[in-house]
């Protein structure tokens, strides 16, 4: 579907009859269009009859409608109602896209990836839009706060969207007043891209002045998953949350009250999900939302991240904690374990000392070093049995719980570890310890000497870089 065009794929036509809301060109007032869990049920329905929402576009597809069996509130008259307006469909599409917008459908090819991919059956069935579609799959780093954030905090988010735009990482916000305000300003004066998800208002933000010049050089899109006209609800914006944080790489909290309100809501949500790794503001005031943010797993930043040799964008690709290097190193070989032998300790300091050349090496290469290299053997000790994230944080002095979590997504992605869900477990998996049995069985046929398998380890994990 283009973006110039209101001319909508057949899936797209159906879904948006099933679930959009045409404002003022609403003639059936009968018909509640689909909410997302009514549409996920119709959508399931249609999988299992082998059925795409374009069939019931067709007679002979709302015929099949029939044997439909859906919750009360989803009965086959609701549906039947839904699908037979579009004319009310048209009228608002053409209105919308004469204006410059478009939408898209969950079932659209262009759809954003990130939003399929993370929430899933979560996504939002219709997203109404204006500006460049392709910025929707650019990622970057998504900036969120508190409306009453104070001075200090919304200080560091102008310079961190500045310094995203300079370094050519794109910013994502929701563009409620305060540090989403902030931030998307900050880096459309700096030139940068940025992505705002609305929860209402779409309609007057497409048109404000404070907007125009970025829309027509290409460098914003707005996007939303309600009607241009929709007004503001508790519950939109919310629910608008999880679309800020999937279509980045990364959030950002600045400011958060604890326990209640739309920024610790978003935060605690993504954190129980996972879907990106939410860094949390820890400079002081330190307020107590973002205390307890990092305390539940978000991973502080600070001012350093403004240096002007941090790559943001390399920082973003690897997250973590910005003093892990020489406070972790420490704690690995002055304790990682409380009943360390001499044996193992010796190991480790061993590994040390080959990250030291590793370090050395990616510097002159003009590589980022991984701390997962040095980590893992003592890591690895800790995973021989099933263990939670907490868990395996109390062998590790000074480790953040959102760091630990960062080592442990890294062994996982890396084949190291495997990870069980209900619940989350991690441990070595099965193929790094058949590997490691056959090398050591190689080992032995050959008549070498058996290795200290931390330091070979360590040395495996250095050699891949």
């Amino acid at each position: 579907m283009q973006t110039s065009s209101h001319i909508l794929e057949p899936d797209a036509q159906a879904i948006i009859l099933l679930c959009g809301r045409f404002g003022k060109h609403e003639s059936d007032k009968s018909a509640k269009p689909l909410s997302l869990a009514e549409y996920n049920a119709v959508a399931e329905w249609l999988r299992h009859q082998d059925l795409r929402p374009a069939s019931l576009l067709r007679e002979e597809g709302r015929e099949k409608l029939k044997a439909f069996d859906g919750a009360q509130k989803v009965n086959r008259e609701r549906l039947h109602a839904l699908l037979r307006r579009s004319t009310a469909m048209a009228m608002a599409v053409e209105t919308w896209t004469n204006q410059g917008g478009w939408l898209l459908a969950r079932s659209d090819a262009n759809y954003p990836v990130r939003l399929r991919r993370r929430l899933q059956h979560k996504a939002p069935p219709i997203l109404w839009g204006v500006g460049p579609q392709e910025l929707l799959n650019r990622g970057g780093l998504s900036i969120v706060g508190s409306r009453d954030a104070d001075g200090s905090a919304l200080a560091y988010v102008r310079d961190m969207a500045s310094r995203c735009a300079r370094q050519g990482v794109q910013v994502i916000s929701g563009g409620a007043r305060g540090v989403d305000g902030e931030a998307m300003e900050a880096a459309l004066e700096g030139g940068g891209t940025v992505v705002g998800a609305l929860a209402n208002g779409l309609g007057r933000a497409a048109t404000a002045k404070k907007y125009r010049s970025a829309l027509m050089e290409g460098r914003l899109v707005l996007v939303s998953a309600y009607h241009p006209d929709s007004r503001f609800a508790v519950w939109k914006a919310m629910d608008r949350n999880k679309h800020v944080y999937s279509l980045s790489d990364g959030t950002l909290v600045a400011h958060s009250a604890k326990g209640s309100g739309g920024t610790w809501a978003g935060a605690t949500e993504n954190l129980r999900h996972r879907w990106v790794p939410l860094f949390v503001l820890a400079e002081p005031p330190l307020p107590e939302g973002n205390r307890a943010l990092i305390e539940q797993g978000g991973i502080p930043i600070d001012r350093r991240l403004l240096r002007d040799d941090f790559d943001l964008a390399s920082w973003l690709e690897t997250p973590s904690a910005l003093n892990e290097e020489p406070t972790l190193a420490d704690a690995l070989i002055n304790g990682h374990q409380k009943d360390s032998d001499t044996e193992s300790a010796d190991a480790s300091a061993a590994v040390f000392e080959e990250y030291k050349e590793y370090l050395v090496r990616c510097r002159a290469e003009g590589e980022k070093p991984e701390l997962l290299p040095l980590v893992w053997p003592a890591l690895k000790s800790v995973l021989q049995e099933p263990q939670g994230e907490r868990d395996i944080q109390e062998h590790f002095a000074d480790a953040q719980l959102g760091q630990i979590r960062s080592w442990l997504m890294k062994a996982v992605e890396k084949g190291l570890a495997e990870r069980s869900e209900r619940p989350v477990l991690y441990r070595v998996s099965e193929q790094h310890a058949r590997q490691e049995e056959s090398t050591e069985s190689g080992r032995a046929q050959r008549g070498a000497p058996a290795e200290n398998n931390t330091t070979s380890q360590g040395r495996d994990l250095f050699s891949q870089g």
